[in-house]
């Protein structure tokens, strides 16, 4: 897991934290337990999409799916499998720069989503 941003990306004066990515977080994690309030956001790493189905259906109903994919239409899989009331779809293509995505996550997400 990801630590917290270090001092020089939190200024307390005006209360800010930059966007932060938490990675592979342990399920058990207060950030998986809690509905998410920026800036953070956890991303689960998982090999396929049977695992994703797997892992968001053992839990409790999501109020958001984020699906990161290869995939060019993930809708087949996500839409009819599970009953979110919002799902965001972005798909990674070849070449695709991991650092933009981090440095643009928030961005692509809010561009990228939609009402189910």
């Amino acid at each position: 897991m990801r630590k917290l941003p270090d001092s020089r990306c939190l200024k307390l004066v005006n209360k800010f934290i930059e966007p932060t990515i938490i990675l592979d977080p342990r399920v058990d994690a207060a950030i998986m337990e809690e509905e998410i309030f920026g800036p953070f956001l956890p991303i689960i790493t998982l090999d396929d999409i049977h695992e994703s189905i797997e892992f968001i259906n053992s839990r409790e109903k999501p109020l958001t799916i984020y699906a990161f994919t290869k995939d060019e239409n993930p809708t087949l899989y996500f839409e009819k499998q599970f009953s979110a009331p919002k799902y965001t779809y972005i798909t990674l293509r070849a070449g695709f720069c991991t650092c933009y995505l981090m440095l643009n996550i928030l961005s692509l997400i809010d561009q990228q989503g939609h009402e189910n």
